[in-house]
């Protein structure tokens, strides 16, 4: 299968839209099915910053993970590049949010490469195999 622009994009929006639809099951995965949460996506009202979250799990133990979905046909990995955009992402919400822990998880098709990035910035993962 070719691998235009229009693909991949199309393929990260489906997984997007799969992860809304399959929240309860990424609420398990991290062992929050007894936990009450809001759900929602977040992006930053400060063009500058042009941050944006997938998808928010609000939990009521003032806990929040900021989940980055990301479809791959493999193992995604985080180089500097990307883990710069996460870092922004999450001192973009940190500013909305003061009072609450913000938890950086990973929601991908194969899993993400536990790299020096990883290690870092991540606290959470949930893959395909996960939700399904």
């Amino acid at each position: 299968m070719v691998k235009n622009q229009s693909w991949v994009s199309w393929s990260g929006f489906a997984f997007e839209r799969l992860c809304f639809t399959h929240t309860d099951q990424i609420k398990k995965a991290l062992g929050l099915s007894v936990i009450q949460t809001q759900i929602y996506g977040w992006k930053s009202q400060n063009d500058d910053e042009g941050a944006q979250i997938d998808l928010i799990i609000d939990r009521a133990d003032n806990i929040i993970h900021l989940c980055e979905i990301k479809f791959c046909n493999a193992t995604f990995v985080i180089d500097k590049s990307y883990a710069a955009k996460l870092r922004n992402k999450v001192a973009s919400f940190s500013k909305v949010v003061k009072k609450k822990t913000l938890f950086l998880t990973m929601v991908t098709t194969f899993g993400t490469l536990d790299n020096e990035y990883y290690k870092e910035l991540v606290q959470n993962e949930v893959t395909l195999e996960d939700i399904f």
